[in-house]
C-alpha cells in the first residue's frame, strides 16, 4: 500500500509543475522585450501557417453550421436530433436559421469573388470572414493550453490564497485573478472564454461570471499597442496605457456595485458544494486545496471541444452576417452621424475637444475596436485622443466579446449586455476626463 503522504507530495508537484507551466506559456515573452507571449508565439505562428486560408476555414465552419442546423430543424424523427449536443446547438429558431445560412452564403460568395464580381457585399464581408477564420483558430489552438491554467488546481490555490483582497474589491472570487492576468497578457477576448469555460464547471456563479467578463478583462498592452499605433504618437503610449489602466479599474470597482450586475441572479450552472471553511495557515490550505484538485485532474483538451463548438457556433455566424450588415451601413449611409450625435452631446458636457468628430467612435467601436482609428487619426487635439483611445479599448463590449459573453449556457442575453455597455460608456467619459486632467 503506497504511502498516502507521498501520494500527496505527488499531486502538490503535478499541481506545482503543470500550474507553472500554463503561468509560463501564458505570460513569460518568447523574446525579452517582444510583445508576444508563448501561448500568441504559436497560436501566432499557426496562424500563419493558414493565413491564405482564413476564409476556407469560415466556410467551412459555415456550412456545416447551416448544414446541420437545416437537417435538425426539419428531421424532427432522424436520429441525429436525439443526441444532446445536437438539439442544443442545432434545434434554432428561424431567426438564427436564416443567421447561419446567410452566414455561409457571404462566405461563399467571398470565396467566388472573382467568378461573381458583387464588391460592395464583399467589401462589407470580406475582412470579417477573414477575421473569423483567424478566431476559429484562435480558440481552437487556445483550448489546448487553457485546461493547464483551469484544471489543476491554480484557481483554488488563488482562491483561497487572494480572498481577503479580491473578495472586498471587485465583489468576485479570488480566482477572478487568473481572468485579469491572462486579458493583462493575453487578451480581453480570451479572459472572457477562460471565465466562461470555469463558469461552465461550476467555478463561478452566474453573477460573478459576468462581473468577471464584463468589469474585469482589462485590455491588454499588446491590444493597446497595435490600437494606439494606429492613430497616435508613440512618445504618448506610456501614458495612453497608463491612462486606460488607471480608467478601468476606476470603473471596475464602480460598475460590480451597481445594477444590473448587482441583481443578476447567482445560480451556478453546474451546483457548487459547500465546502467547510477550514482554519490554520492560509498558505498551506491553499496547497492543499490545490494538490486535491490536480489529483482528480487530467489533461484531456479534447473534452472541450464540444464547449468550444458551442461557442463558435453561437457567434461566427452571427458575426459574419450581423457584422457584415453593419459594416454596409456604416459604408453607404449617413446614419452613423445621426446615431452619434447624443454622444457628442454628452462628450460636449465635459469639454471634450472636437465632440463632433469624436462622437461617432461609440458606434463604430460596436462592429470592431480597430473601426474608431478610421475617425482618431483625424482629430488634431492630442488629448481628445488620448480620452477617445482610452474610452475606445475600455467599452470591452463590442461585438465580438458580446457575441462570446452570451455563447454561455443561461449566462445572458444581448439586451443585458447593451445595457451595461451604456452604463460603462456612462461611467467612463466623466472618469476618463479626470484622469486626463491628472496624467497629461
Amino acid at each position: 500500500m503506497k504511502n498516502t503522504k507521498e501520494i500527496e507530495n505527488k499531486h502538490l508537484i503535478k499541481f506545482i509543475l503543470i500550474s507553472l507551466l500554463g503561468i509560463i506559456i501564458f505570460t513569460a515573452k518568447i523574446i525579452p522585450g517582444s510583445d508576444k507571449t508563448i501561448l500568441l508565439f504559436i497560436i501566432h505562428g499557426v496562424q500563419d501557417l493558414v493565413a491564405d486560408y482564413f476564409p476556407h476555414i469560415s466556410l467551412i465552419f459555415t456550412f456545416f453550421a447551416a448544414l446541420f442546423s437545416i437537417v435538425v430543424k426539419f428531421s424532427k424523427n432522424s436520429k441525429i436530433t436525439t443526441y444532446e449536443f445536437m438539439k442544443r446547438n442545432f434545434k434554432i429558431s428561424y431567426t438564427q436559421l436564416i443567421i447561419r445560412i446567410s452566414a455561409f452564403l457571404l462566405s461563399l460568395l467571398y470565396i467566388l469573388r472573382n467568378e461573381i464580381p458583387l464588391d460592395t457585399i464583399n467589401q462589407s464581408s470580406g475582412e470579417l470572414i477573414v477575421m473569423c477564420g483567424s478566431i476559429i483558430v484562435f480558440i481552437i489552438g487556445a483550448n489546448m493550453f487553457l485546461p493547464l491554467l483551469s484544471d489543476f488546481g491554480l484557481a483554488e490555490f488563488l482562491e483561497v490564497l487572494l480572498t481577503k483582497f479580491i473578495k472586498p474589491l471587485f465583489k468576485v472570487p479570488a480566482y477572478a485573478v487568473m481572468s485579469i492576468i491572462t486579458a493583462f497578457f493575453v487578451g480581453s477576448t480570451m479572459s472572457m472564454f477562460l471565465t466562461g469555460t470555469q463558469y461552465e464547471k461550476g467555478l463561478y456563479n452566474k453573477q460573478e461570471a459576468l462581473k468577471t467578463m464584463t468589469a474585469l478583462a482589462v485590455p491588454s498592452i499588446p491590444t493597446c499597442l497595435l490600437f494606439w499605433a494606429l492613430f497616435g504618437d508613440d512618445s504618448y503610449f506610456g501614458t495612453y496605457y497608463l491612462m486606460v489602466v488607471a480608467v478601468f479599474f476606476t470603473v471596475a470597482l464602480i460598475l460590480v456595485r451597481i445594477p444590473p450586475l448587482t441583481t443578476k441572479n447567482k445560480e451556478y450552472l453546474v451546483p457548487k458544494k459547500e465546502e467547510e471553511i477550514e482554519k490554520g495557515n492560509i498558505f498551506k490550505r491553499a496547497l492543499t486545496k490545490a494538490s486535491n484538485k490536480a489529483s482528480k485532474a487530467k489533461y484531456k483538451p479534447s473534452k472541450n471541444i464540444k464547449s468550444v463548438l458551442s461557442i463558435l457556433l453561437s457567434f461566427i455566424p452571427f458575426l459574419i452576417a450581423l457584422g457584415t450588415l453593419s459594416v454596409y451601413i456604416i459604408n453607404n449611409f449617413t446614419i452613423i452621424d445621426t446615431l452619434s450625435y447624443p454622444f457628442a452631446l454628452y462628450l460636449k458636457i465635459f469639454g471634450i475637444e472636437e465632440y463632433i468628430q469624436a462622437a461617432p467612435t461609440f458606434i463604430l467601436n460596436f462592429v470592431d475596436l480597430a473601426m474608431p482609428a478610421v475617425i482618431l487619426k483625424n482629430i488634431a487635439s492630442v488629448e481628445t485622443r488620448l480620452i477617445m483611445g482610452t474610452i475606445s479599448i475600455n467599452i470591452l463590449l463590442f461585438i465580438a466579446p458580446l457575441l462570446i459573453i452570451t455563447s454561455f449556457k443561461k449566462l445572458t442575453n444581448i439586451k443585458e449586455l447593451i445595457s451595461i455597455m451604456f452604463i460603462r460608456i456612462i461611467l467612463l467619459v466623466p472618469i476618463t476626463v479626470l484622469w486626463a486632467k491628472l496624467l497629461i
